[in-house]
């Protein structure tokens, strides 16, 4: 079985922020690897979750802009479908061909 080893600092003390305090590195930690070598790797993790974050939150925003435009727009269909149905039923001519809706597909109000 292998020994436990200690990492150590021999040289100069530096200082490693640690949860807003600094703490000294002479300090024996129980890590085999060296200290500035997981203060590195903790950090690119960090900044690498920070950017994924980002991402998902603006994701999540294009997708709820979105949702609000197409329910926006299925609002206003339903409202002018409405209105030409009463105003078809007002007049009383239901045999006559629907006529085409101009304006913009629903698939086209949210490209991104």
């Amino acid at each position: 079985m292998m020994p436990f080893v200690v990492a150590r600092l021999p040289y100069k003390p530096m200082r490693f922020s640690h949860g807003g305090v600094l703490m000294p590195a002479h300090r024996s930690f129980s890590f085999r690897s060296p200290l500035t070598k997981l203060v590195n790797f903790f950090q690119r993790s960090r900044d690498k979750w920070k950017v994924k974050c980002k991402t998902a939150k603006r994701e999540n925003k294009s997708l709820k802009q979105c949702l609000a435009k197409m329910t926006e727009s299925r609002d206003r269909w339903k409202a002018q479908a409405m209105a030409r149905e009463e105003d078809d039923s007002s007049r009383g001519a239901k045999n006559d061909p629907p006529s085409r809706r101009a304006g913009v597909s629903p698939r086209a109000i949210c490209l991104r």
